[in-house]
């Protein structure tokens, strides 16, 4: 499913969209769906539902889509009737992206002869902020008030083309819908052509993704599609009264760690809570504190905070120094999401539309620390840490279950490497600093962060004030002190001398994870089935969606055509493009997963050839370009008189006379 990257790189899509076009191209049209496989059967005979086609989405639809016991209707519940939802003039104003939601604003002219829809007044200081600025909170703001972050509105989404536009200002309404992504879902916004002539042409089992809810604008369609229509919406008058108000990490710092905290003391409450379940679980099941962290990212930001994912939920927070870094990897791993996903996408669209091709699937595991990777890339301090971890291990001998207990002789140290979270530990608004390496070491390794943090190295906050009770742990432990003289590794130390680690797999009931912890209590898969997992491999050979925002269903493929011209394949079995292309694309799906089975010499078999012919056959392709020209030739012969053309004659030189003509 999608999570910080995937549903903030959604976000970041449509604001280049809004960003790039004005305001009138940006007026809804229409509605469009994907039915499912029981509304196809209930549809009328011939219709577009019935048939497994794309359709429009009517103001009386009954459709509903989310998970069980709580769906909601996809249609906007205030406009729905005989009224066309064009005849309301929604313009797209806005967005906010969101781990795991994209929250879109609607703008409409308020109708003065009626009594407006209750709606919320345009106020650049709202309380629930954009997702676009990293908010500074204000020194004086005090972690036990009711507060909330400081810091400028968001000016993201203001367009050039809305301020210069000749139309006459007039008063409107927003209204608000929430998409929760709840499953494999992504975000594409296709040209009229691609929508019409491919999308509207092929149905939704041979096209490759099914359209969860389509916008269609004047000249363009955003569209966000799934594999199974696991999504849901929320429409609203007013953006507080939907139904995701999670803390924000990176723009609501303060916040967020009021809600750990409320999280972390209710859990110690509960009578007889050993919670002794692996917390790596707990948290990725624990959606309203840690949002958008599902089992990539938490598996990165465990690597960057020095936790092994055997760690149980009391060992992790009840521990100051634990709990302290994983917020900053958590934070350090948002930071990353907002200011490099973005570059990271853009160079992969065309128009709007984001394409990429098989071999660049796999581009978006270069900027990943351990997740898929076969080893990891670490600092002499790391490896040195690792080291030592590991020989703590070997003397524990095979026993298969222990505990980290806090100072206990032969308990190791946790493999931490501070530069992994340099983002989180330069920021000045929030200090965890103290909570993770203790009160003196802090003191001297916060000399280098500048004055903003030196100034106040020990600024309180809610979760300095929490671990200040009786019962936490003093000091941090779970380090190895003596190899932190210094915060962060010079920049050619790190270049020069970096150094390698291989990444082990372990598996638990409900996922895999790969990490460089060599003993848990989990089981340990290697071998042939580990390396079927690394992302080198799926994202080549297979056709199952991994993570990151060029491997999810939806995005367009983009094939090498003659002469170094790309053709672009808006779908699977796009009707505009020649058979050749076709068949080229389903063949490479195909071959790719021979590939990696070591098969690729053998060809494909008769069963498949056959079963890509047959879904050749289902749509007709569009003919050349060059027999397009002479059809429209025959149908409009020209009048004037035309020299007759003789077939080009080849003819042969001798060398001798290819030397004469050079003399």
């Amino acid at each position: 499913m999608p999570e910080i990257k995937e549903g903030l790189g959604d976000g970041f899509h449509i604001n280049h969209f809004i960003d790039n076009t004005r305001p009138e191209q940006r007026e809804l049209k229409d509605f469009w769906v994907d039915s499912t496989a029981a509304e196809s059967v209930t549809a009328p005979p011939g219709s577009l539902a019935s048939q497994g086609h794309v359709h429009p989405l009517p103001p009386t639809s009954p459709y509903i889509r989310g998970q069980n016991g709580s769906q909601t209707k996809i249609y906007p519940p205030d406009f729905a009737g005989n009224s066309h939802i064009s005849s309301h003039h929604f313009r797209l104003a806005k967005v906010e992206p969101s781990p795991r939601n994209v929250f879109l604003c609607f703008e409409y002219p308020v109708d003065t002869s009626a009594e407006p829809v209750e709606c919320a007044p345009v106020n650049e200081n709202d309380d629930i902020q954009s997702d676009f600025k990293l908010q500074d909170n204000s020194d004086n703001c005090s972690d036990t008030s009711d507060c909330s972050d400081s810091g400028d509105a968001n000016n993201a989404n203001s367009n050039p083309a809305d301020s210069d536009s000749n139309e006459p200002k007039r008063k409107v309404n927003e209204y608000w819908l929430q998409i929760q992504l709840l499953k494999h879902t992504s975000v594409q916004i296709f040209s009229r052509d691609d929508w019409e002539n491919a999308i509207c042409k092929v149905n939704r089992t041979d096209r490759g993704f099914k359209v969860g809810l389509a916008f269609e604008f004047r000249d363009h369609v955003l569209a966000f599609l799934t594999l199974d229509l696991l999504i849901q919406f929320h429409w609203s008058s007013k953006r507080s009264d939907l139904p995701s108000q999670q803390a924000n990490i990176y723009t609501e710092y303060r916040r967020f760690l009021r809600q750990l905290v409320e999280w972390m003391q209710s859990r110690r409450d509960r009578p007889r809570a050993q919670r002794t379940g692996l917390a790596i679980t707990i948290i990725r099941n624990t959606s309203e504190i840690f949002h958008g962290g599902g089992l990539y990212t938490m598996e990165e930001v465990f690597h960057k905070a020095g936790l092994s994912i055997n760690i149980t939920e009391r060992e992790l927070f009840d521990s100051p120094s634990r709990t302290a870094r994983l917020v900053s990897a958590f934070m350090d791993f948002t930071i990353q999401a907002y200011e490099e996903i973005w570059d990271f996408m853009n160079p992969f669209l065309r128009d709007f539309l984001l394409t990429c091709t098989r071999e660049e699937r796999s581009l978006y595991s270069d900027t990943l620390m351990v997740y898929g990777k076969d080893r990891v890339n670490c600092t002499p301090r790391f490896k040195q840490l690792l080291s030592n971890y590991q020989a703590c291990l070997e003397d524990q001998g095979d026993e298969k279950t222990w505990e980290r207990c806090f100072g206990e002789v032969g308990t190791p140290y946790d493999v931490f490497e501070p530069d992994y979270i340099k983002r989180a530990l330069t920021r000045h608004d929030v200090i965890l600093g103290p909570l993770i390496f203790g009160h003196d070491l802090w003191q001297k390794l916060s000399l280098c962060l500048g004055p903003k943090i030196t100034s106040k190295p020990f600024k309180a906050n809610v979760l300095t004030k929490y671990f200040s009770q009786p019962g936490f742990e003093t000091s941090p432990s779970s380090l190895d002190l003596s190899f932190y003289d210094i915060l962060f590794n010079a920049p050619r130390a790190q270049r020069g001398m970096s150094s390698w680690a291989h990444t082990l797999l372990y598996r638990s009931k409900s996922a895999g994870y790969l990490n460089v912890d060599s003993k848990s209590s989990l089981e340990h898969i290697d071998g042939p089935p580990r390396t079927a997992l690394l992302l080198a491999n799926v994202t080549q050979h297979s056709e199952i969606y991994t993570v990151g925002p060029l491997d999810f269903c939806g995005v367009a493929e983009r094939l090498n055509g003659s002469g170094g011209s790309e053709v672009i394949m808006a779908c699977k079995l796009d009707p505009r493009q020649p058979v050749f292309y076709q068949k080229m694309q389903l063949v490479g799906a195909e071959t790719a997963k021979l590939r990696g089975k070591g098969l690729n010499k053998v060809g494909l078999s008769n069963s498949q050839n056959n079963n890509v012919m047959k879904k050749l056959s289902k749509y007709d392709p569009q003919p050349k370009r060059k027999q397009e020209e002479d059809d429209g030739n025959k149908e409009n012969p020209s009048t004037e008189p035309t020299e007759a053309k003789r077939p080009y004659k080849k003819r042969r030189r001798s060398a001798d006379r290819d030397l004469m003509t050079g003399i």
